[in-house]
């Protein structure tokens, strides 16, 4: 006899079904079954891939879904049952589609659910089975409730007649029995099938507990704890057919009839070779979208370029050709639709990005704004003709704009044909190990140390095998050999939805006519997306575009606005001096691509004098290159002081713009057209066999390469040299298309910076009021230090956003925890009536439900109200007494015409500075006004790490960081032992410091906010956090300085030759001789790019702070270091 497993759940039904889908159709392979189903709960994420996945080993799949299913209707805030539904043929799995999608954007409440509406609305083509324990029938069996159950029975048969199938498990649990008794009974009272299903969540028996861990995950809760969701046995696994047969050998008829509901179900014949582009408006007097748009990219080119030489009409000819072949025009035209709204409506729109800025069709239509020809840009990088596939434009908008741009998509197509796409997270290796620690109660430090000898892009099965670490750390531990068997087990499988960050799909008509939906919130608001992910949908023929929010463009959209004349950003030359001085001196914060610490690092090193230099500058710091171009060498070939090396002179007219250097993903296609004579199609291919490793092919194209490259004047030898280093560089190299993008708005960010740094910082400022803290702090530390006043926020003149005022930035009242943008709107609009004479006008005036209590408390303890009173504490005693005054006033109330009522402040002692600061940080996130680091401030840029770099270090580095507690988070472990979590704010920024419990009990309690201290500790790999994290090893007050000296090794001097006199230099000598002590000193000297390591034989110094000083003094803040 054969059986069918009909009732299934995989990891899309997220965090509940341990089984992916290669997993599950392997296992039904091995069990000798033909056929399975898959039902996850109330979505139809896996469909796609189930099919495909089955029907590529022979396995029949069903579609199906577990759904959830309300008597009381679903636009009710009602309960649910369970309800089982197969797809019978393909109209059932486009009403399945529909179900599914209705049952979240109709019907969400806790689940998405389905009614009785919607399933008799979409009930063509569909099988429905009587669910689990929770369906409608077993669950009112289970309460009792039998004449319910009787109803409904009579009811799914009257309305699904055959096709409705009554589900008998017998997978160990309460009163299984008893329900299934009457389950058979009612079944065979109105002659309904019986079908035995398993309610699978895992493969294999031995998975029970495996599957219990990750409910835990789902929950958070532990292993150890009671009362909690858990399957109650160990039998929801995928039986064989033997063990069903003997599990139901007194229904075989339930074994049976599996086999007809399987043939009753034909596979869904899914099309892979269409494309469903929506309609497109083409004018009168055209008679195709191919016709159109060559008319608009003929006009365009005319008007973007001069004078069209016979080359660029011939490049563009050829670039319509290998578009309209691959059947591309109306997707060009919907692009060019969407940015000339953007431009219609003033919403910036970025030059290009990736591939898509290689086509000069796309330059010519106005969607990029980068020409292709200007930098030697390959058009079968973007689109092959020898390799057909969907073109792939993304574009960028400014972020505060994106949503204006999403919805002219839906107007211009049609809310119901437009929808964003779903992306999945996994649970990885790393993150698995730490989750499956935490339910197992393992100590987190222990999980941590593990996960750290892990390599990001690497299974927990390779880290084991390739790290002998690992191994000895296991071997004679059965709790941490028990860790990596759960987790192994556990990861890759579905964490969580989301929505992705760009994509948005668009549907010839109804989207759910081609894939399901489903609803999420993404800032606290309603998404509806599609249930299938972008590969899915991109085979599957849909139209995808990427709508990208970059916040860079509102930026320079704000600091335009704050430029009293006019500029045209894309004519900002791009070899201006001042631009380039900034850049080479890495004071590139707030500049696009340019900012990170190493970056700038890099930038300071390779001096980039030209545009051209810029854009290698942006490939070269990215991971690959990063870790196999030496760019030390590439700076001292671009300063002439090393020559480039080619194997043969036909290669200098590809490599000298990268001094010799293999730098560009479009290089290596040069190379393979010009000496391996392959067409530009060809070496594009063959650079993707290179990335991909794609043995087989890259073997069948070498010996053509290498005939080609000796026809070329190469010898053998050299041309098989030639493509080794090809190889071993296309897996790293970068897009040179998508650096040239990239350098564009490095270039505008980094003109407006250096020709209007007020109004540039000023924008920067606004554009992160509401976001990360961090970057506010960032950029007024920036602005300060390139000597520009940030003035304080003053209630009588600052406004939501930062802005300009006499060459110094007004602080933005938006700027301030909790005023949010209608409580500046409302205290403005009573401004422009009259300023605020005193405290007592502005609450009368302005305050009330919007500007409330608290937001007033914020504004005083920010010192907004500093002109008109400086004395921050009677403020804020005073505020009820305003409050009460302004009520009264309002109602009238004043006892008398001629008696002035007492507006008078509560007298207090001002502030002192510690408690002023404690406050500013309060209300603004930050020390403003001033630090409590800064008495130590030569000290602590010599000593500590600062936070902004930490991020850039490796994990576990040992580092000493220092700054200011601002929050003390006392905490007590599942095993009852204290730790801490401390943030601290340093000059450049703010981060975690974790105290474990060891530590905590020495000095738990004398920690406190307002403490400045030193930390030893191991960076944490810990991305995931907005503030970088450190394992503190050892905390010390800075009070007590003498006692860091114990973790110091040497003293290093950092000496910039050319700015000394030959004075400054015996004047460093004799501070170092006038503090004699223990710590070696080590000199880097450095004089035009050149660097030389010293070392001091004789001299040695002690840790002191006026030693610092006067050392700094000399060689400049932040050129003595202290290693450790």
């Amino acid at each position: 006899m054969s059986f069918t497993h009909l009732h299934v759940h995989s990891h899309y039904s997220i965090l509940d079904g341990a089984i992916n889908i290669d997993e599950l159709i392997s296992q039904v392979k091995e069990l000798n079954m033909d056929a399975v189903a898959l039902t996850d709960h109330g979505n139809m994420f896996g469909a796609f891939e189930f099919h495909q996945t089955a029907v590529s080993k022979n396995i029949k799949p069903i579609i199906g879904m577990e759904g959830y299913y309300s008597t009381e209707g679903r636009k009710k805030k009602s309960e649910y049952f369970h309800i089982t539904l197969w797809v019978k043929n393909e109209k059932g799995y486009k009403n399945l589609m529909k179900l599914s999608s209705l049952a979240y954007i109709e019907g969400f409440y806790k689940k998405p659910r389905l009614d009785n509406e919607l399933l008799l609305k979409y009930k063509d083509g569909i099988i429905v089975g009587s669910g689990c324990r929770s369906g409608i029938i077993p669950a009112h069996i289970k309460d009792n409730k039998i004449e319910e159950a009787k109803k409904y029975t009579e009811y799914f048969k009257k309305e699904f007649k055959d096709d409705f199938y009554m589900e008998i498990m017998r997978v160990g649990i309460n009163q299984e029995d008893e329900i299934n008794e009457i389950l058979i009974s009612l079944a065979r009272e109105f002659d309904v099938p019986l079908i035995a299903t398993n309610d699978i969540h895992y493969l294999k028996r031995e998975d029970a507990k495996k599957h219990n861990i990750l409910l835990d995950l789902q929950t958070k809760k532990t292993i150890s704890e009671e009362n909690k969701l858990a399957l109650p046995s160990d039998q929801f696994y995928l039986r064989s057919t033997e063990e069903m047969e003997e599990l139901f050998k007194d229904l075989p008829e339930a074994i049976q009839n599996t086999q007809e509901l399987k043939e009753k179900c034909i596979p869904v014949p899914f099309d892979t070779d269409r494309k469903l582009l929506p309609s497109i408006e083409i004018p009168k007097g055209f008679e195709s979208p191919e016709v159109f748009l060559k008319h608009l990219a003929l006009k365009g080119l005319e008007e973007r370029i001069d004078r069209v030489t016979p080359g660029e009409r011939e490049r563009l000819d050829y670039e319509l050709s290998v578009i309209n072949e691959m059947g591309l025009s109306g997707y060009f035209l919907i692009i060019k639709d969407i940015v000339d709204y953007a431009d219609e409506h003033k919403i910036p729109v970025g030059p290009g990005r990736g591939s898509a800025t290689s086509s000069l069709v796309l330059y010519s239509l106005g969607i990029t704004n980068v020409n292709p020809l200007k930098y030697g840009l390959i058009f079968e990088r973007f689109l092959n003709p020898e390799r057909i596939s969907m073109a792939d434009v993304d574009i960028d908008f400014s972020d505060t704009r994106r949503d204006e741009v999403i919805q002219h998509i839906r107007e211009k197509y049609g809310v119901r044909n437009v929808a964003q796409i779903v992306t999945f997270s996994i649970l990885k290796a790393r993150s698995v190990i730490r989750d499956v620690g935490r339910v197992l109660e393992i100590p987190y430090s222990e999980c941590d140390e593990i996960a750290k000898e892990i390599d990001r892009d690497i299974s927990i099965e390779d880290a084991i095998n390739t790290s002998v670490e690992l191994q000895d750390k296991i071997k004679d531990r059965p709790d941490l050999q028990e860790l990596i068997k759960y987790a192994k087990g556990l990861e890759g499988l579905i964490r969580q939805t989301s929505t992705h960050a760009a994509g948005v799909v668009i549907a010839p008509g109804d989207i759910t006519d081609y894939v399901p939906l489903f609803t999420s919130k993404s800032n606290g608001e309603e998404v509806i997306s599609t249930q299938f992910p972008m590969e899915i949908l991109e085979r599957l023929g849909l139209l995808k575009v990427d709508i990208l929010g970059l916040k860079t463009l509102s930026v320079i959209m704000d600091t335009l606005k704050n430029i009293p004349h006019k500029i045209d950003i894309y004519s900002v030359p791009k070899n201006d001096e001042k631009t380039f001085n900034l850049i080479r001196r890495g004071e590139t914060t707030g500049v696009f691509q340019l900012e990170s610490s190493g970056m700038k690092q890099m930038l300071r090193k390779i001096q980039p004098s030209n545009f051209s230099d810029l854009v290698a500058a942006v490939a070269l710091y990215r991971p690959g290159p990063l870790q196999n171009i030496n760019q030390d060498e590439f700076a001292l070939r671009k300063k002439g002081k090393m020559d480039p090396e080619y194997i043969h002179p036909k290669l200098k007219s590809v490599l000298e713009e990268t001094y010799g250097i293999m730098l560009y993903q479009e290089q290596v296609m040069k190379i393979a057209n010009i000496i391996g004579g392959f067409s530009l199609g060809e070496a594009d291919i063959l650079r993707m066999a290179m990335g991909k490793k794609k043995i087989d092919v890259m073997e069948s194209m070498e010996e053509k390469f290498i005939k080609g490259a000796i026809k070329n004047g190469l010898t053998e030898e050299q041309s098989g040299d030639l493509f080794s280093r090809m190889s071993s560089f296309a897996s790293y190299g970068f897009n040179k298309a998508h650096s040239v993008s990239y350098a564009e708005i490095a270039c505008q960010t980094a003109y407006l910076k250096a020709h209007f740094p007020v109004e540039f910082y000023s924008a920067s400022l606004s554009n992160n009021i509401g976001q990360d803290i961090e970057d506010i702090r960032k950029f007024i530390k920036d602005a300060r230090k390139n000597g520009i006043e940030i003035k304080p926020p003053e209630i009588n003149t600052s406004q939501y956003e930062f802005i300009p005022e006499d060459n110094s930035i007004r602080y933005g009242l938006g700027g301030i925890k909790n005023v949010g943008k209608n409580a500046v709107i409302h205290i403005i609009k009573e401004r422009k009536k009259r300023k605020y004479k005193d405290f007592f006008d502005f609450i009368e005036r302005a305050g009330g439900r919007t500007v409330n209590k608290k937001v007033i408390d914020n504004l005083i303890k920010a010192g907004c109200f500093d002109s008109i009173c400086e004395n921050r504490h009677s403020l804020l005693s005073s505020i009820q007494k305003a409050i009460d005054h302004a009520k009264r006033k309002g109602k009238g109330k004043m006892q008398s015409l001629f008696i002035e009522e007492d507006q008078e402040l509560i007298p207090a002692e001002p502030f002192d500075i510690e408690e002023k600061l404690r406050y500013e940080q309060e209300a603004m996130g930050f020390f403003f006004s001033n630090h409590p680091l800064t008495q130590y401030k030569n000290f602590s840029g010599a000593f500590f790490t600062p936070s902004s770099r930490i991020r850039d270090l490796p994990n576990n580095k040992l580092v000493i960081c220092g700054g200011t507690i601002t929050k003390v988070e006392k905490k007590t472990s599942r095993k009852n032992q204290r730790w801490a979590k401390l943030t601290v704010e340093d000059l450049d920024g703010a981060y975690i410091i974790l105290i474990f419990p060891d530590l905590f009990k020495d000095i738990g309690n004398t920690i406190d906010s307002l403490q400045t201290i030193a930390v030893k500790g191991r960076i944490s790999d810990n991305k995931r956090t907005s503030l970088p994290e450190i394992f503190a090893e050892k905390i010390i007050p800075l009070s007590e300085l003498k006692d860091l000296e114990s973790h110091i090794k040497a003293t290093f001097l950092i000496l910039h030759l050319s700015q000394l006199e030959e004075e400054d230099l015996h004047g460093i000598k004799k501070v170092l001789l006038d503090y004699t002590g223990k710590l070696p000193v080590k000199l880097l000297c450095r004089k035009k790019g050149e660097e030389i390591r010293l070392s001091s034989r004789d001299i040695k110094v002690e840790l002191n702070e006026e030693m610092i000083e006067k050392i700094t003094q000399i060689v400049g803040e932040g050129n003595i270091r202290f290693t450790i």
